[in-house]
């Protein structure tokens, strides 16, 4: 587009992510505050993940790629296992009625879940002309993509069904809300504190991934 309008796009994307950037820190933030650690100061929380984060930057793109690699198994475990225990208290009437307010509400609603996290994938491409091109690249970004959004509506089904809507609707942490739902004999419950643990690994996980060689 050019040096000018393109100089003029580039420094809105830097400065939608500089403002995501921060939404996202604080977010973390504020469930490890409010979850957690009730009585650490939230600033001292937020430095501990900013030096993450700047450790990370300051070593490259790829050992965050990396860590993404390695952690994947065990969101993706966790999420099934999260599925998986709170069948049995899924009630199927917590969906109706079904589409009462009509097809343009449930496009208009459709449009933002839809444009908000997976329209971020558009950053994406800017780092994939620096990616080794290695066969299937292309297939791999687009079935992450589609696994990811199987993955989200699947659990937002599970909560409706276990929560209703009203909590799913309102709930900051749904995620958080359902780990505390599962209870199987009175004897597997309270595993929110694994889905914490799970979240506290990111940053533990960083050192163990600045070794590993481009490919």
């Amino acid at each position: 587009m050019g040096p000018w309008l393109g100089a003029i796009i580039s420094v809105w994307y830097l400065f939608h992510l500089l403002m995501n950037s921060a939404i996202y820190l604080r977010e973390v933030g504020d469930f490890l505050n409010n979850q957690t650690y009730v009585v650490t100061p939230l600033p001292v929380i937020n430095l501990i993940l900013i030096l993450v984060l700047m450790w990370g930057l300051y070593m490259g793109l790829e050992p965050i790629a990396r860590t993404a690699q390695i952690l994947f198994p065990l969101c993706l475990a966790f999420t099934l296992f999260l599925i998986l225990f709170l069948l049995p208290q899924c009630d199927s009437q917590q969906l109706k009625p079904i589409m009462e307010q009509g097809i343009p509400t449930i496009i208009e609603g459709s449009i933002f879940a839809v444009s908000y996290p997976y329209g971020e994938l558009a950053f994406l491409l800017m780092i994939l002309p620096y990616v080794s091109k290695q066969p299937g690249l292309k297939k791999s970004v687009l079935l992450s993509g589609l696994l990811a959004i199987i993955l989200l509506s699947v659990l937002l089904l599970v909560s409706i069904m276990v929560l209703g809507p009203f909590v799913t609707e309102h709930s900051v942490y749904t995620s958080y809300t359902l780990s505390k739902k599962i209870s199987i004999g009175n004897f597997l419950q309270r595993i929110e504190s694994m889905m914490s643990t799970a979240g506290l690994s990111l940053p533990l996980l960083k050192p163990f991934c600045t070794s590993m060689p481009l490919h």
